[in-house]
């Protein structure tokens, strides 16, 4: 009795056995069998920087390329087409690899801040108040090119006789406006500098230009204005780059120009100490303008 049911034990633990063990295999088969599921990254197109372009360069189409990056890797500010980075100004050093961002790129007709970025390296900004009617009539902006006239007196009285005026700087290029007051759309007032672009229609008459010039150019203005020059501006086409041969005008050169005799006491006696008229400038331009 005792070997049958020893006998029995043997069988059942068998069968269990062999149940087990075709209930695993299934299972390791089936899971074999089912390939694991990735989800997949979104991508999308931004501007890699292909080689070294030191800062102040201009951005050609071979400077950077269209690459897929996923998306959770793309900063808010990236730029993601070559139009939107060719012909930009890179603001600093940019690095092969690196994703192009709008912050690191200055426009070629830059104002205000970026100012410096589209100067020539080897020039100074100076600052001319714009109380002369062309200034005022609010035409003017970033990128026109002018002639600086002043009206300087040459002599020891404040008499018409005494004063000169100049062309003193030609062809130079506006490089930016200066306006300390916006105008208010719904009171049509002027206050201060406004951040809320929906209530700012346009500017006012500006307060002053930016202008590039060298640094001895820098002086003679400074010079003619400390001295009480009278600054006026004269319109440049965009296309006339050739510098003029003037000479500077007083009583005694209409007198000339316009066969008027002058009277004995109305003769100038005096003359600007050396300032010539004319001075030869080339156009400046900003980043490639």
């Amino acid at each position: 009795m005792g070997k049958k049911k020893a006998l029995i034990w043997l069988i059942l633990g068998t069968v269990l056995s062999i149940g087990a063990g075709l209930v695993t295999y299934r299972t390791i088969s089936r899971a074999q069998s089912i390939t694991p599921t990735v989800p997949k990254t979104k991508t999308t197109e931004v501007l890699v920087v292909v080689h070294d372009i030191p800062a102040r360069a201009i951005l050609k189409e071979g400077d950077v390329a269209v690459e897929q990056v996923p998306e959770n890797m793309v900063p808010a500010s990236a730029v993601k087409s070559v139009d939107e980075a060719v012909g930009k100004i890179a603001r600093v050093q940019l690095v092969p690899g690196e994703i192009l961002v709008s912050e690191r790129l200055v426009e070629p007709a830059a104002t205000g801040k970026d100012v410096a970025f589209t100067m020539p390296e080897d020039y100074v900004i100076v600052a001319l108040p714009a109380t002369d009617l062309l200034s005022q009539s609010n035409i003017l902006k970033p990128g026109d090119k002018v002639d600086i006239l002043v009206s300087v007196e040459t002599g020891s009285t404040t008499a018409a006789t005494n004063m000169v005026t100049l062309d003193s700087l030609q062809n130079m290029v506006i490089q930016g406006i200066l306006a300390s007051k916006t105008l208010d759309v719904k009171s049509g007032a002027f206050g201060g500098k406004s951040t809320e672009k929906k209530n700012t229609a346009q500017m006012p008459p500006p307060d002053g230009l930016l202008i590039a010039v060298s640094p001895q150019d820098a002086l003679v203005l400074k010079y003619l204005k400390d001295s009480g020059g009278t600054f006026d501006l004269a319109l440049r086409s965009p296309t006339h780059t050739k510098s003029t041969e003037t000479s500077p005008v007083d009583l005694e050169y209409l007198s000339d120009r316009y066969q008027f005799e002058l009277p004995k006491q109305s003769r100038p006696t005096s003359n600007i100490g050396g300032l010539t008229q004319g001075v030869q400038q080339t156009p400046v331009s900003g980043g490639g303008q």
